[in-house]
């Protein structure tokens, strides 16, 4: 059973970590960070459009996913520096790729109306769906 001082440490870890990973973030370079964490090549470190973005936060979610259980388990090759790394890099680049997504270009397009679409149903399209 956690005791008051446990809630306490584990409070003051969080945000000492949670400091680490912002002050790491506004520091980041992709180009430096990302091959020593993901297998990837240097067409996709120079691509930066959305959809390399999109698949740079992919590896690094699946990765996250692996230390994460690593960690969890208490596995020997669990690190901790690698772990804070992978969280400032996602963090990192989802902030980019959120910035990239402001052009006009970006939005989605609304769905048709009709079967199949979001707008309004026709009698003969059958009853409507609970």
């Amino acid at each position: 059973m956690a005791t008051g001082l446990d809630a306490r440490l584990r409070g003051s870890v969080g945000a000492a970590l949670a400091k680490v990973v912002a002050i790491e973030a506004s520091r980041y370079k992709r180009e430096h960070a990302l091959p020593r964490l993901l297998p990837i090549g240097p067409d996709l470190l120079a691509d930066q459009g959305r959809a390399a973005r999109l698949h740079v936060l992919k590896l690094l979610a699946r990765a996250l996913r692996g230390e994460r259980s690593r960690g969890r388990a208490g596995h020997w090759t669990y690190s901790l520096d690698r772990h804070l790394a992978l969280i400032t890099a996602y963090r990192a680049e989802k902030a980019a790729l959120s910035a990239t997504m402001t052009t006009a270009t970006d939005t989605p397009k609304a769905a048709p109306d009709g079967p199949g679409g979001i707008g309004p149903r026709s009698p003969a399209s059958g009853p409507t769906p609970r």
